[in-house]
């Protein structure tokens, strides 16, 4: 199923399977919580309300940073990221 699916919703699905986050955890990911050179991601406020660190499977890590280098993703994060300091 993941082979027939495109852009952001197939990375997410890929980070799902991959990393074992679950979906709402996977949807509040920030850029600040990847962290490529250690193959880990950041949770916050996971299951129970907790904090912790997942691994991130090395078939990610290529996509990831691509998509994390992609121009409209960090007009978005920006736009994203003023709005919540209002």
């Amino acid at each position: 199923m993941i082979r027939e699916m495109r852009g952001t919703g197939r990375l997410m699905a890929m980070l799902l399977c991959g990393s074992g986050l679950r979906l709402m955890e996977c949807c509040h990911l920030r850029v600040k919580d990847v962290d490529l050179d250690r193959r880990e991601l950041l949770v916050r406020h996971g299951k129970g309300g907790h904090d912790g660190v997942t691994m991130l499977p090395e078939s990610l890590v290529a996509p990831l940073d691509i998509h994390l280098a992609t121009p409209a993703l960090a007009v978005a994060l920006r736009r994203h990221a003023h709005v919540r300091d209002a």
